[in-house]
């Protein structure tokens, strides 16, 4: 039994042919539509309603684009499926490109009426679980308001060339060393609270 890979249709006429090739329709002499069948749905359908596929001999996916969009779908609930997506877009969140999609997501998420919501929420959180820190914080900016401190766009980060963001309290939250700080830069600041813990 022959699997026939094209179909040529010419004035109505349906002629079938045992060739590996695109199948072509072509109504009048001066025009005509590439078709194809689908893998899996046993369709004959336009050549545009399927993906390119540099390996094929034809140049296109031998399964159509609402076939293949299933079978996606399917794979995606799968666990398989699931850890796959979380590595892919881990991968594409480390790219350079990734990296400025998903700022500008945040951005546009903490911008809006739930992203306002649930920031209020973890602030809230935060200060009820680290009161020390909070009135750590306070009176150190209270310092640089008063001029007592230098302010942090004056000064380097203690541990790297970069410019400074933050005051680091090296030596804790206790009231006795509230301003006992050092200028640090985010990066440098968060990987000192992970020596800590």
């Amino acid at each position: 039994m022959y699997k026939y890979g094209w179909i040529v249709l010419a004035d109505e006429k349906l002629i079938l042919s045992n060739q590996p090739a695109t199948q072509t329709l072509s109504r009048n002499t001066t025009r005509g539509i590439e078709m194809k069948t689908c893998s899996t749905c046993k369709q004959i359908k336009e050549i545009y309603e399927f993906y390119k596929h540099p390996f094929t001999k034809d140049g296109y996916h031998p399964v159509c684009k609402i076939c293949s969009l299933k079978h996606q779908k399917q794979y995606s609930q799968t666990e398989k499926g699931k850890v796959a997506r979380y590595r892919a877009v881990r991968h594409y969140r480390q790219t350079k490109k990734g990296k400025i999609a998903n700022n500008r997501a945040n951005k546009r998420y903490s911008q809006s009426e739930k992203g306002k919501v649930i920031r209020r929420k973890a602030s809230k959180r935060y200060n009820l679980r680290y009161p020390e820190r909070i009135k750590a914080k306070n009176a150190v900016d209270n310092a640089v308001a008063s001029g007592k401190i230098p302010r942090i766009k004056t000064l380097k980060c203690n541990y790297c060339p970069k410019q400074a963001e933050q005051y680091h309290h090296y030596l804790g939250y206790a009231p006795e060393h509230w301003f006992d700080v050092i200028p640090t830069c985010i990066k440098c600041h968060k990987k000192e609270h992970k020596k800590v813990a």
